[in-house]
Formats: structure tokens, sequence, C-alpha cells
């Protein structure tokens, strides 16, 4: 896997795009403990409560899927 490219981030949060062999992604981390730890690997918007779990700031996650309807960040 190699990082091509940060997308976004904030003090807890970080938002990379990576690419594999054959695939491409995005790598949502946020900072527990001191410690960069993976929470998400994604080619879509995640599911919302991904986002309400780990309370991901809209600056890193602009949109996410609710009962397969893509919601804004400012509406959830």
């Amino acid at each position: 896997m190699v990082i091509n490219e940060f997308l976004s981030e904030t003090s807890n949060f970080i938002a990379l795009k990576v690419h594999g062999r054959r695939y491409g992604n995005v790598m949502i981390a946020k900072k527990i403990n001191k410690v960069w730890t993976e929470i998400a690997s994604i080619q879509d918007s995640p599911d919302c409560e991904l986002v309400k779990r780990y309370e991901i700031p809209k600056e890193i996650i602009g949109a996410c899927y609710q009962d397969d309807k893509l919601i804004i960040n400012d509406k959830f």
C-alpha cells in the first residue's frame, strides 16, 4: 500500500488517499492515546454510524450513508 496524497487533517483525524497494486481507497485514522489508529478504509462515503461513533468532523468526512441515503455532514 502506498500513500499518494494527504486529503485532509485535523489535530485528531487524518484522511489519506492510498493505493494498492490494483485498487485505491481513502483511509481515515484517528489519534487514540497519542497513536494514529485506522478506523476506516473506504471507497465511498462511510456509514453514518461510523461517523457518529468516532465523532469524525466534517473537515474529514463531508457526507455519510444512513439507510442507503447520502446525508451531508451538517445534518447528522
